[in-house]
């Protein structure tokens, strides 16, 4: 399904990488990834001849020109023989794998690339956003993908276009050569879109957010993060992911019964065992005597009344 819209961050205009390409790369950057067909892994069909026609005045030398150094910088990596062109940084700065549901979107687009290529730069970029975040809830849908081939893409042979010789590009390329830390900041059909530089949107750390959204009850977050730095402080954070992980996928565990998340922490209980099975005969046995004990009250609320109207029969008598 194609894409509805795309976030740009305004920070990517405080970083240094992105201002020191030249305009015409930074147009086609946007153009890139705001493509209707860019996937969830960041990858789209590669045509510089209809790129072109997105603008009355825009040649395709001028748009290989853009490209070869947005690869050259690695915002962009080409498969010339798939036709197929990657925006680098798209999984790891657009927060795909805060969401598992989109997490999923991305693993099954990861198999429609055909670039052998492109795909070993996916994985490349998994596994350093793994590196910096490994509690992201996305991880478990598609972990499998960090054990396949890789590439760096700093490696990899810049694309170069086949020119004719009248169509030689006349600027020349910014001297400087490397590998973009944190921008480009794309683009997200996702709410939850973060980069490093952008202003903070919540004042909580990133780790407690984490186990924030994992936690199956949101209340009282201002008591839960006091309670997290006490907390933080007697466990390692991993203990706790698991903890939370384990009783919110408890399934003894009754939604109206959850703990408040202070409570839990202020407790202790990312040691607690999963909760008893509930005994379904005991709760048989409950409501047979239930009923049994209404059934008495019922005969012994009619003994009653009937002793009241027996001294008005023996009258008539």
């Amino acid at each position: 399904m194609a894409r509805e819209h795309a976030r740009i961050q305004t920070a990517i205009w405080i970083d240094d990488d992105f201002l020191d390409l030249t305009r015409e790369a930074q147009h086609l950057y946007f153009v890139m990834t705001t493509q209707m067909t860019l996937n969830f892994c960041g990858v789209t069909t590669w045509h510089a001849g209809r790129i072109s026609q997105l603008a009355a005045d825009w040649t395709v030398a001028e748009v290989e020109e853009a490209a070869e150094e947005l690869s050259e910088h690695l915002y962009l990596v080409i498969d010339e023989t798939t036709g197929e062109v990657l925006v680098r940084s798209f999984i790891r700065n657009d927060g795909l794998l805060s969401s598992p549901n989109i997490t999923k979107a991305m693993y099954r687009t990861y198999s429609d690339i055909g670039s052998r290529t492109l795909r070993s730069v996916v994985v490349h970029e998994l596994k350093r956003l793994h590196t910096e975040q490994p509690l992201l809830k996305g991880w478990d849908c598609c972990g499998d993908l960090l054990t396949k081939r890789s590439n760096d893409p700093s490696e990899l042979t810049p694309y170069k276009a086949n020119r004719n010789p009248s169509e030689t590009p006349s600027k020349p390329f910014p001297a400087a050569v490397g590998n973009p830390s944190h921008a480009p900041y794309s683009l997200l059909p996702t709410p939850n879109s973060h980069t490093p530089d952008s202003p903070q949107r919540s004042s909580y750390p990133p780790d407690f957010e984490t186990l924030w959204n994992l936690y199956p009850l949101k209340r009282d977050k201002k008591a839960a993060y006091k309670a997290y730095v006490k907390a933080s402080k007697e466990v390692e954070k991993e203990a706790l992911r698991e903890g939370v992980v384990r009783y919110r996928d408890d399934p003894n565990r009754k939604p109206q019964f959850t703990k408040h998340f202070s409570t839990w922490l202020n407790a202790g209980s990312w040691d607690d065992e999963p909760l008893p099975a509930p005994d379904l005969g005991n709760q048989r046995m409950d409501h047979s005597a239930r009923g049994l004990a209404k059934g008495m009250a019922l005969l012994q609320e009619y003994d009653a009344q009937q002793q009241q109207d027996q001294p008005f029969l023996e009258i008539e008598g």
